[in-house]
């Protein structure tokens, strides 16, 4: 009985780094953020710090995903306080942004989003723990930029990367984060009119859309959890007692 019991330990452990858990805001799945600078999303296996910024801002939803409003900040305007998008007022120009942290120690695979338009090169930054960044477009932005004579080069910003495909997520980032360490996600969108002269915002089809950036929306992440050390000791030494049994 102690052999298979010390079978079954190995088994746990081995299996223990599989642990994943997934946060998609939606209608069916309500963050309880909305109106909140800040609050905690969990499940089972990890919670999730969430923080609306800059300054006062506040979490604000849109069909359950997640946006900021900016305008309890004094003298910031907002246009569309139900999304992430550049600020008014005092703060023209500037993006809105929102941070998040995790109490458990894992890494960050994948981000979604909704609303990036790759017409006018609306990005995300995403500053990670270690303060370096990478800068998350629509799927097409490179091709938009390619079609009128343009590189990812010309957009001057740090980390070009793109989503996946047309439903804006990124996957396979493979971030590592250990419990508390922050990550933030600022909404950008370039200059084009300064830094890509000549650059006209068009569809697929090469019809000319006009200036069309209105913000886009956060809809949640996935991680990938490392077991927690505890948890490997506990297992590590039953698995010790239950071996030295079998020796006797």
């Amino acid at each position: 009985m102690s052999r298979i019991l010390a079978g079954l330990m190995l088994c746990v452990l081995s299996g223990l780094p599989a642990q994943a858990s997934t946060f998609v805001f939606s209608n069916a799945n309500p963050s309880g953020l909305n109106g909140l600078a800040g609050g905690n999303v969990a499940d089972p296996e990890v919670m999730v710090s969430f923080s609306a910024g800059p300054g006062l801002a506040i979490f604000a939803t849109d069909a359950g995903r997640l946006g900021v409003d900016s305008r309890p900040n004094p003298g910031v305007t907002d246009p569309f306080p139900n999304r992430l998008n550049l600020m008014g007022g005092t703060a023209a120009g500037q993006g809105e942004s929102l941070s998040f942290s995790f109490n458990r120690t894992g890494y960050l695979d994948k981000l979604y989003f909704d609303g990036m338009k790759d017409e006018t090169l609306e990005h995300f930054t995403l500053t990670l723990p270690n303060g370096s960044v990478r800068t998350i477009f629509d799927f097409e932005a490179e091709f938009r930029l390619n079609f009128q004579g343009f590189d990812t080069e010309d957009v001057g910003v740090p980390n070009f990367v793109m989503a996946d495909d047309a439903t804006d997520d990124i996957s396979g980032l493979g971030i590592p984060f250990r419990p508390g360490q922050v990550f933030t996600l600022t909404y950008g969108q370039i200059d084009y009119a300064t830094l890509l002269p000549g650059y006209v915002p068009m569809n697929s089809q090469g019809i000319p859309t006009g200036d069309i950036a209105n913000g886009a929306r956060f809809e949640g992440l996935s991680v990938t959890l490392v077991p927690e050390p505890g948890t490997l000791v506990i297992l590590v030494g039953l698995l010790g007692l239950t071996t030295g049994r079998t020796k006797r």
